[in-house]
């Protein structure tokens, strides 16, 4: 990921309305994700967008939670891992 970095789009098909918030060392690669909640149950599509990395920044991974509405029961988690270019 480097200047200019594509961001990613994840399909997330819920059974019902949902929320997420940031997972474990979210602003390390992740920059922003859009929709960050959808109460109509329907099948919506995330942008995640990242942060440049270079090849001096160290490996690490970013995650986002996703949860049903109102609650913080986990029902998936999208990691994202940055290895350093050799």
């Amino acid at each position: 990921m480097g200047t200019g970095a594509t961001p990613v789009e994840v399909r997330i098909t819920p059974d019902g309305s949902w929320a997420s918030t940031q997972g474990n060392n979210y602003s390390y690669l992740i920059s922003s994700h859009d929709p960050t909640y959808d109460y109509s149950g329907d099948a919506v599509v995330m942008t995640v967008y990242f942060n440049n990395m270079g090849g001096a920044d160290p490996s690490g991974s970013s995650s986002i939670i996703i949860n049903p509405r109102a609650s913080t029961d986990i029902i998936g988690r999208l990691r994202f891992n940055y290895e350093q270019p050799i």
